[in-house]
């Protein structure tokens, strides 16, 4: 009976140990299922703010090719406005136009009309002037009218001042008002 209860003690103790090791293996088990769902959960969060970088990555060198293509645009839809500080420049270019037209160009009454109080954008309003043919008058005018930047050609008045047997002499003032921006 000794023997038996040896058998018995040891069949239990190996069914005991059998048990104790399923149960240690079912806890290891679990736990490496809830540790692989977390650090899934963890590497899915990862990939997405990757994802959303890599996105934003793509967007940022998008829209700095944009950009970069748009340049040139800018530059020549730059060139349709005056610069606050080219206003004396626009004078002197608008004068230069006497060997376009072949008479001398004079212009008066400049002033200055900011945009806003303490702006230095705004317009440049002057008074341009010149006698001579019907033909240089017109000359003139269609000039004036084609100046590549923001203006407005305004109030001309043209008046024969002479009439001769070389032609009749026209008398022409008209008001140029540039728009002037940065």
């Amino acid at each position: 009976m000794a023997q038996s209860r040896a058998q018995s003690d040891t069949r239990h103790a190996s069914v005991f140990s059998a048990v104790l090791v399923s149960f240690l293996l079912l806890v290891v088990y679990m736990g490496a299922i809830v540790f692989i769902r977390r650090t899934t959960a963890a590497v899915e969060a990862r990939a997405a703010e990757l994802a959303l970088e890599v996105r934003r990555e793509e967007l940022t060198r998008d829209t700095s090719n944009l950009l970069k293509g748009l340049s040139k645009e800018t530059e020549d839809l730059s060139a349709f406005f005056v610069h606050p500080g080219g206003a004396v420049t626009l004078i002197e270019r608008i004068e230069g136009f006497s060997l376009y037209v072949g008479v001398p160009i004079t212009i008066r009454d400049v002033s200055f009309v900011p945009l806003a109080e303490g702006s230095e954008e705004g317009a440049v309003a002057m008074r341009v002037e010149t006698v001579g043919s019907w033909r240089e008058m017109t000359h003139l005018l269609s000039l004036l009218d084609t100046l590549p930047f923001e203006a407005e050609v305004s109030t001309i008045v043209l008046e024969v001042v002479n009439e001769g047997e070389d032609g009749t002499e026209w008398s022409l003032r008209a008001a140029l008002t540039v728009l002037l921006r940065e």
